[in-house]
């Protein structure tokens, strides 16, 4: 009786159910990987005419998989696994903050240690609401780009 039920196969419906289930709670995940300064929350505030309401960054799992080397070397942007374990150092002590006043975001960049022609860039959105958590600073995204295609016209550079 067990080895039949053991052969049996899930039928369509509840293995789909079961795959979405597995995957949101996997994408549900959320870790705390940085603040936001209280004089960099003022100047969000200044050029962006909002009052951050969580000093927290966030990181969720489903950004980390968009993020990930593998995806991101397709289009030339992939962060190195060594530079993304520098996320967490890089948030709390960045040198070069900007705050991009056409998408409404804060930009972390970092050099790139092997490619002088290259930046490193962390995008966080500010206020972002986060289902079944609430109102946080959430990475969008991880990438590298050309220094030289890296537009500062939108970005307010600010010093932490």
């Amino acid at each position: 009786m067990v080895k039949e039920a053991a052969n049996k196969e899930t039928p369509p419906l509840i293995s789909h159910s079961i795959e979405i289930s597995i995957k949101n709670l996997f994408y549900k995940i959320i870790h705390k990987v940085g603040e936001i300064s209280k004089s960099l929350a003022d100047k969000i505030k200044k050029h962006l005419k909002t009052d951050v309401e969580d000093m927290g960054i966030m990181l969720e799992k489903n950004r980390l998989l968009h993020s990930r080397p593998q995806r991101k070397e397709n289009y030339n942007q992939a962060l190195r696994v060594e530079e993304m374990k520098q996320v967490a150092h890089v948030l709390d002590e960045a040198k070069d903050v900007y705050i991009d006043t056409e998408k409404e975001n804060i930009i972390f960049a970092f050099e790139d240690i092997q490619d002088n022609t290259k930046i490193n860039k962390i995008v966080v959105e500010p206020n972002y609401k986060v289902k079944k958590f609430g109102i946080t600073n959430a990475i969008l995204t991880f990438s590298k780009v050309l220094k030289e295609g890296f537009s500062k016209e939108n970005y307010k550079e600010v010093t932490r």
